[in-house]
């Protein structure tokens, strides 16, 4: 029930915005949060495989005494929202295991130059000071956050 509420909250709340497309693979960054950012990986359709990618967020905690990672390996190009996890080892890099899950997010894109990330995350303590905020369910901290575009497009303007 908590899973399909904090769904149906990021459906709603991000309907105004496009949905990422192949060419918002690259590095994203939060101008105002240092070490914050998105690392989007996306690859084209192939006879083999649908277009899709995988998403990592790297934050801070709540607290601000560490770094956090939350990866998704289920990005579907066309549809936004992804179930975030815990990465499993010291760095989340090729070969990452997933861990436990950890929430939602959902990425919208506002221009070419701008992601928005809506997240719910249930790991963290309900008191979620500073970032991220304190969710509108129990046990969860939930927010928006605008990130910039850092790289270039990989596949600029559909070139796949």
């Amino acid at each position: 029930m908590k899973y399909a509420l904090a769904g149906l909250l990021l459906f709603v709340c991000s309907a105004a915005f496009a949905q990422l497309t192949i060419e918002d693979a690259g590095i994203w960054f939060e101008p105002d949060q240092p070490g914050h950012g998105l690392i989007i990986t996306t690859w084209p359709e192939t006879p083999e495989v649908e277009a899709g990618g995988n998403v990592a967020w790297f934050t801070n905690t709540p607290d601000g005494s560490a770094q956090a990672w939350l990866l998704s390996e289920n990005l579907i190009i066309g549809q936004s929202q992804v179930e975030a996890f815990v990465p499993m080892g010291a760095f989340p890099a090729f070969g990452h295991v997933l861990g436990d899950p950890a929430g939602q997010f959902e990425l919208t894109k506002i221009d070419s130059e701008r992601i928005e990330l809506e997240y719910q995350i249930f790991i963290w303590p309900t008191r979620c000071d500073g970032r991220p905020r304190p969710g509108p369910l129990p046990d969860f901290c939930a927010g928006s956050i605008v990130f910039h575009r850092l790289t270039p497009p990989l596949f600029p303007s559909g070139d796949e």
